[in-house]
């Protein structure tokens, strides 16, 4: 199902509302359609042959487990995240309205169990909204500006969460500053959370002094609790995301494709010129394609890591050497990011050449010590006489300057279930540049202004697909997990 009860001026409500509104959709969804229909579906099925997510109860009466993914875009994995404390956390106090567990239990004739799989979010804005400005460009400081003043001003409650300053905290200056924090030891969660009125855990979350963000941010919080149970995944795009910088879409302080940008770099996947969109059938534009940049966290490689994006890891899935055996990360290679003779032309025509596989970026984990990209990120934090780490301030600019990292925020997601989520990072290689505006939504599958711009519609339609892909190829994957084969 598509959740549509915050749209519009509606999305100014706040994500606690807004969450609301849609864990009571998602429950009555499973009750006036899914149970329904499966009880249905067991009913008139007699071949007594259990099928994918099926056991037999008795005689002709078949029992079924649900998979629940959650899907989300830009605010919408915010809330996403939101929702599934409501959903699926015990331990909060919520209206059965806005609880499955209740619902499932009272079908057991039908349901055997809900089981969590996929949690996606796809550039969504997990540090928040604050942008950045790029030293000595009016263009930065303007938009920069425009943003400040809409979350602020104009964008409610909801606006004032993404710019960080919905808590009860001090201001310096009438800017709102974040509670204060400690590097964290990312080995005991209990250190990283800035201190409350009650410091256990459940109080804390719930401590409207705090900004939601940090809240929905802290390991020990039911919001972590309730991620635990999926498996989650980040998908960024490396470039052209007005909204929202790669870096907050990927919980990282660097990013790890900068010879695509301007200015370029010494790091990153080599980039092929052309493309493959022009083949036979398509009648689209050699050159405008969606391209699979890079991966991480599938299979054991790279996990619990603490790698730079510059290791002699990394290593292309396509055309170079592929010596690791690992079931998990072949089977994902094979069916996510590779196309077969019977898949879809969009699917055929994403560029899988340019996959390269990295492990955790340096700045998603502590790196020799230090938790952001580069000591001189710190200035005026220098170290003291101890071997500990600088203690960095409240703020600071990821390494584009697109967004504003809220270091307590960082260091929080990144001892998370979201900080060893996997990653995919793609990109549109663009010839139109109406297009490169639009890529926030392209992301997602919405081709906006395709009337005037038609491959807008045929990007669109190869992220939809893909998408769509991902949430299919883990269920298949959880499939063969239980039954071996």
């Amino acid at each position: 199902m598509q959740s549509s009860t915050s749209q519009g001026f509606a999305t100014h409500d706040g994500i606690p509302v807004m969450a609301d509104r849609a864990a009571e959709e998602v429950v009555q969804w499973v009750s006036e359609e899914v149970i329904p229909s499966l009880k249905r579906l067991g009913a008139s099925d007699d071949d007594g042959t259990p099928a994918a997510g099926e056991e037999i109860k008795s005689g002709r009466r078949r029992r079924y487990k649900l998979f629940l993914s959650i899907v989300g875009h830009s605010l919408g994995g915010l809330i996403a995240r939101y929702v599934i404390k409501l959903l699926l956390d015990p331990s909060t106090p919520t209206p059965t309205a806005h609880h499955l567990s209740p619902l499932i239990a009272a079908h057991s004739d039908v349901i055997t169990a809900l089981e969590p799989l996929t949690f996606l979010t796809i550039c969504t804005p997990h540090f928040g909204s604050r942008r950045a400005a790029r030293p000595n460009s009016w263009v930065g400081l303007t938009f920069q500006g425009i943003v400040r003043f809409y979350l602020k001003s104009i964008a409610g409650l909801t606006g004032k969460q993404l710019y960080l300053i919905d808590g009860a905290g001090t201001t310096v200056e009438g800017e709102h500053v974040l509670p204060a924090f400690e590097i964290p030891d990312t080995t005991n969660p209990e250190l990283i959370s800035p201190k409350s009125k009650d410091d256990t855990p459940s109080a804390w979350s719930e401590d409207e002094s705090i900004p939601l963000l940090m809240r929905m941010a802290d390991p020990r919080s039911p919001y972590s609790q309730a991620l635990s149970l999926f498996r989650p995944i980040l998908v960024s795009a490396v470039r052209n995301d007005v909204p929202v910088g790669y870096c907050s879409a990927a919980i990282s302080s660097v990013h790890p494709h900068p010879e695509i940008l301007p200015g370029g770099g010494e790091v990153g996947a080599v980039v092929e010129n052309g493309g493959t969109a022009a083949a036979a059938g398509t009648g689209k534009d050699a050159g405008s394609e969606m391209r699979i940049m890079s991966f991480s966290g599938f299979g054991t490689f790279g996990e619990g890591g603490d790698v730079s994006v510059g290791a002699e890891v990394r290593r292309k899935i396509h055309g170079g050497p592929n010596d690791v055996e690992d079931e998990m990360r072949g089977f994902y290679v094979d069916t996510l990011f590779s196309a077969g003779d019977d898949d879809p032309a969009e699917i055929k025509h994403i560029r899988y050449d340019t996959a390269v596989e990295i492990g955790s970026p340096k700045g998603t984990k502590h790196h020799l010590g230090e938790p952001f990209h580069a000591v001189e990120d710190i200035a005026g934090h220098a170290r003291d006489s101890s071997d500990s780490p600088p203690k960095p301030p409240p703020f600071l600019p990821d390494m584009q300057h697109d967004n504003i990292i809220p270091t307590s925020v960082l260091l929080s997601l990144q001892a998370s279930p979201l900080g060893k989520a996997r990653r995919i990072n793609i990109d549109f290689a663009l010839r139109n540049p109406l297009t490169r505006a639009t890529v926030h939504a392209l992301a997602v599958g919405k081709g906006e202004l395709s009337l005037f711009n038609p491959e807008s519609a045929w990007l669109a339609k190869q992220a939809g697909y893909f998408l769509a892909r991902i949430v299919l190829v883990d269920f298949l994957w959880k499939l063969r997990e239980e039954r071996g084969v």
